[in-house]
């Protein structure tokens, strides 16, 4: 099996050698996680991080409430809602660690909300009732340095429930 020079390159020189070739670098894949990471989890929306991900970028999630949500774009969206009904919601902590090899990067986060506001199709009136929640995001990079991919491991019922929502 014939393989690119880049591979070989990355199999005979280790992880930098992807960053050297692609000119992105472990710490840009951090800033860029982190910068999705505040603007998403912030409730900015779509609009904010489009410039850094991949179009049609697929979103997977095993959590109940992640059924809907197919892309990057449709996540981003729902958290914008979600802070929408919990205005101030946001992530209170946490850690970046960096995978150069695979152009991965793991973000293990607390997220805190209260349901203090109301919008169609979310309970009414609201409960008032606040989550702490943790969660980590696996997200993938291309070439590029741009989000191709997003992976959350989250426990919603136990947020769910936390609202008063389940």
């Amino acid at each position: 099996m014939m393989m690119t020079s880049l591979a070989l390159a990355g199999l005979l020189t280790g992880a930098s050698a992807f960053s050297s070739l692609t000119g992105c670098t472990g710490a840009d894949l951090a800033n860029t996680a982190e910068e999705f990471l505040l603007a998403v989890d912030w409730g900015n929306g779509w609009g904010s991080v489009k410039h850094i991900v991949t179009d049609s970028a697929p979103f997977f999630g095993q959590a109940n409430s992640f059924l809907p949500y197919n892309t990057v774009e449709d996540y981003a969206t729902w958290v914008e809602e979600l802070v929408a009904v919990m205005p101030g919601a946001k992530d209170t902590d946490w850690t970046i660690a960096v995978n150069e090899a695979k152009s991965e990067v793991l973000i293990y986060a607390t997220w805190e909300g209260c349901h203090t506001a109301a919008l169609e199709g979310y309970p009414d009136p609201p409960t008032g009732k606040c989550t702490s929640t943790n969660f980590v995001y696996k997200i993938h990079f291309n070439g590029a340095c741009m989000i191709d991919g997003l992976h959350k491991v989250w426990n919603d019922g136990w947020s769910l429930a936390e609202l008063g929502w389940a």
